[in-house]
C-alpha cells in the first residue's frame, strides 16, 4: 500500500508533510522486513489492470545470495547499486529496461568511429579523462565516480548501436532474443572488466605501482 501525504505542497501547510510511505510488507517475518537483506537485489512485479490506473496484485522477490543476484542479472542485465530498472516484463526480462540514472540528459561528446564500431571497455575508460574532470577526494569516492561516468558513456554508445535495431522491430521472437542476449552479454562483460581497470588507474594515481593485472594464480 502506497500513500502520498502531500498537505504541505497542496494546502501550503508549513507543518504538513510531503512524503510517500509504503506499508503492508507482510509483517516482521517478511524478507522485505529482514535487516539482513538490506541492499539485496529485489524484483517488484505489478499485475496491471485493464484501466492501467492501479494494479490488481504486487509480488516481490528478494535475492537471498550473490548467486541469486547473478542469476537475475543474466536475465535482465546489470543493476548498479542504488539504481532501479523498470519496464514491461517483455522489456525487462529481455534485457531492455529503463533505469532512473537519467544518463540521457548528459549527452557526452564521443568519437565518430565509435558510432561505427562499438569501443572496448579499455577504450571507454581511457577516454573518460578527456570529457570529465573527476572530483573524488578519496579512492573510494573516485572509484564510484569513475564507474558512474563510464556507465553513462557506455549507455550513450549502446543507444547509438541498439536503438535503431529495436525501432525496426523483429521478424521473430528468436531475433529479439538474439539481440537481447547480445546486449545483456556486452553489459556483463563490461561490468566484470570495468572494476579491475578502474582500480588499476586509481592505484597508479595514488602511487601504488607494484602490482599486476589479469595475472594467473595457482590453479588458474
Amino acid at each position: 500500500r502506497a500513500v502520498y501525504y502531500n498537505s504541505k505542497p497542496r494546502t501550503l501547510n508549513p507543518k504538513g508533510r510531503n512524503e510517500t510511505r509504503i506499508t503492508c510488507w507482510g509483517g516482521k517475518k517478511s524478507p522485505l522486513q529482514n535487516q539482513k537483506n538490506t541492499g539485496a537485489l529485489a524484483i517488484f512485479c505489478f499485475s496491471a489492470s485493464d484501466n492501467l490506473k492501479d494494479c490488481d496484485l504486487v509480488e516481490v522477490w528478494v535475492c537471498g545470495s550473490i548467486d541469486e543476484e547473478d542469476l537475475v542479472e543474466t536475465i535482465i542485465g546489470e543493476v548498479l547499486p542504488g539504481t532501479a530498472l523498470s519496464g514491461l516484463s517483455t522489456q525487462l526480462l529481455g534485457g531492455f529496461a529503463i533505469d532512473d540514472t537519467n544518463w540521457k540528459s548528459r549527452n557526452h561528446e564521443i568519437p565518430e568511429h565509435w558510432k561505427v564500431t562499438f569501443p572496448s571497455g579499455s577504450e571507454i575508460i581511457e577516454y573518460l579523462p578527456k570529457i570529465f574532470k573527476f572530483k573524488g577526494e578519496t579512492p573510494d569516492k573516485l572509484l564510484l565516480e569513475r564507474r558512474e561516468k563510464e556507465y553513462d558513456l557506455f549507455r550513450q554508445v549502446e543507444e547509438l548501436h541498439v536503438l535503431d535495431k529495436v525501432k525496426e522491430g523483429f521478424d521473430s521472437v528468436e531475433d529479439f532474443i538474439e539481440l537481447a542476449n547480445s546486449v545483456s552479454n556486452r553489459r556483463k562483460s563490461r561490468s566484470g572488466k570495468s572494476l579491475e581497470m578502474h582500480l588499476e588507474k586509481i592505484f597508479v594515481a595514488y602511487g601504488l605501482v607494484k602490482f599486476t593485472t589479469q595475472s594467473v594464480t595457482e590453479g588458474k
